[in-house]
């Protein structure tokens, strides 16, 4: 009795240690089939359900690199005679990083600089005739605009304004208001001395005003249809025709003499002549291709070189980037914009962050996976981190909050659906789930028989 009295408490400090430790084993006994009278003590571990907020990120990992990568092989033998770089600095697009001595230099490279001279007269030649062309035809066409202009204007003035009836017309209606004129003024002239505020004077005075008005403005027509022009002005206008003429004719000539200039293919061939004199030019000496850091310098004064040989390497430090795997299962979660959590071993200490900047639209089947590229940049980026470091990085796809929330370990693959065991009235009961995204060894309960506060079993007697 007194061993039976030691197991039992024995058996109560388990559990109360479990308790403390936030474990709970409950004791049931497990069924057999078919059931036997004798019964077996079983513990399960449970957790309870709860709520929480899960961060859902996908672990990768990379190599970091720069925005821009140029290894710069000589093309040419030759000695290196000037190295004005070294490692480390910084450079702009085509600054010289070394440059050949050119009596190292093979004979076609040497001789090129002749090439190139004569090329560039040769299509300075053609282009300033093509130019002279152009501006031959711009002249033409102004020379002709002017002498229709002039021509024109002297037309003009070769012609009366009306014609002799519309003259004969404004004489008559100017003898009329005459005629008319001198009728008011008599009938004025008898009325003039009465009152002002007489109706008779009053209708003298406004008839004169009106005779008046009438006589002026047939005068001015008469005047208008009457003129001629001045013998002056079409003289002059003459003359400017003639001139205009003499400049048209100038002008066609010019044209005529520059119309045949050189071709299109013409100058993309003399073009091209010196393109290529340069390029052999070029072979002497390395430039920077962008703007970024010498990052390898192998060339130095003195050096013997032929072609392939590496001399400088160019990154674009400006920007650092990783390129990850992301399986197709995953990829549909991860979009440009998401943030990315990202260590390395050289600072373990520290977490850097970055922002996914690309996703490759094609797939790659490796070994029958298949994985998207997936880029982000490194934000927060300092000296320590260089192309090359291995990354290894959380991208966050989404953050939930407030949803159901289990231990990852807790769910498991029966039949190919995700079960979870509940622990109710003492008796593991599996129900069927519909897991959501996990991290950080929890894992959400998208969909299923579930409720906050449920008991889930993390060590079911049933196998999976």
């Amino acid at each position: 009795m007194k061993g039976h009295a030691f197991i039992k408490w024995a058996g109560s400090v388990v559990v109360l240690a479990a308790l403390a430790a936030g474990v709970f084993f409950i004791a049931q006994p497990k069924v057999e089939a078919p059931v036997k009278a004798q019964t077996v003590q079983q513990a399960y571990q449970t957790v309870k359900v709860q709520r929480g907020d899960l961060t859902a990120t996908i672990g990768v990992t990379g190599t970091v690199r720069s925005s821009q990568t140029a290894i710069l092989p000589w093309q040419v033998t030759g000695v290196v005679q000037t190295v004005p770089v070294k490692k480390g600095d910084l450079v702009k697009a085509d600054q010289v990083l070394a440059s050949l001595d050119p009596t190292s230099l093979p004979q076609q490279v040497i001789l090129a600089q002749a090439s190139l001279s004569a090329a560039q007269d040769n299509l300075e030649n053609l282009m300033s005739t093509n130019q002279v062309r152009a501006n031959a035809e711009l002249a033409l066409a102004r020379a002709q605009k002017a002498y229709d202009d002039a021509k024109k204007a002297r037309d003009n003035k070769q012609y009366q304004r009306a014609s002799q009836e519309t003259i004969d017309i404004a004489q008559a209606n100017l003898v009329l208001a005459n005629h008319a004129l001198d009728d008011a003024t008599t009938i004025f002239n008898r009325n003039k001395n009465r009152s002002s505020d007489d109706v008779v004077f009053a209708s003298a005075l406004s008839q004169l005003a009106a005779a008046q008005q009438r006589y002026d403005a047939a005068k001015y027509n008469l005047d208008y249809v009457s003129a001629l022009p001045d013998p002056i002005d079409v003289q002059t206008a003459d003359a400017l025709v003639d001139v205009a003429q003499a400049n048209l004719l100038a002008a066609r000539l010019e044209w005529e003499r520059d119309k045949d200039g050189p071709s299109d293919r013409d100058i993309a061939a003399a073009r091209a002549q010196v393109n290529a004199a340069q390029a052999a030019l070029n072979q002497a000496r390395l430039a920077a291709p962008f703007d970024g850091t010498v990052t390898v310098a192998n060339s130095k004064v003195g050096d013997q070189v032929t072609p392939g040989t590496v001399g400088f390497e160019i990154d674009d430090l400006s920007h650092l980037y990783v390129d990850v795997e992301v399986p197709e299962a995953d990829i549909a979660q991860v979009k440009t914009g998401n943030r990315v959590s990202i260590q390395f071993d050289a600072n373990p200490g520290k977490v850097y962050r970055g922002t996914v900047t690309d996703i490759s639209d094609i797939g790659r089947n490796i070994s029958g996976t298949v994985n998207f590229t997936v880029t982000f940049e490194i934000n927060d980026k300092d000296k320590v981190i260089k192309p090359g470091m291995t990354v290894s990085a959380e991208i966050t796809t989404s953050l939930l909050k407030g949803v159901l929330l289990v231990p990852s370990r807790a769910v498991r693959n029966i039949g190919g659906a995700s079960v979870l065991y509940l622990l109710k009235n003492g008796i593991p009961t599996p129900v069927t789930i519909r897991k959501g995204p996990e991290s950080g060894g929890s894992v959400q309960i998208a969909a299923g028989q579930v409720s906050e506060g449920d008991l889930a079993v993390l060590n079911p007697a049933v196998q999976p």
